[in-house]
């Protein structure tokens, strides 16, 4: 995840998401798994693991602390780099 959005930069909202790759939208393999996040970042990034992947699943995840329209990310941009 890149960044967070502004209203949860000011109110420090720890992000709670997963995220998994399939080649075919039926077998899903975790990739990066932030769901136990309780501590605030600017920035959620992840060191994956080469893989083949054609698909990539982000599951956004309430934050028990807090009411769930506040604590779901607000998503703006995910970047997935192929090999070169």
């Amino acid at each position: 995840m890149r960044s967070a959005a502004k209203e949860d930069l000011e109110a420090k909202i720890a992000y709670r998401y997963r995220i998994d790759s399939s080649l075919d939208k039926t077998t899903w393999e975790p990739i990066a798994d932030g769901s136990e996040n309780r501590e605030f970042r600017e920035v959620y990034g992840h060191t994956i693991p080469k893989r083949l992947a054609r698909y990539i699943r982000l599951t956004t995840l309430p934050h028990p602390d807090l009411k769930d329209h506040q604590a779901r990310p607000k998503i703006a941009e995910i970047l997935v780099y192929g090999a070169r």
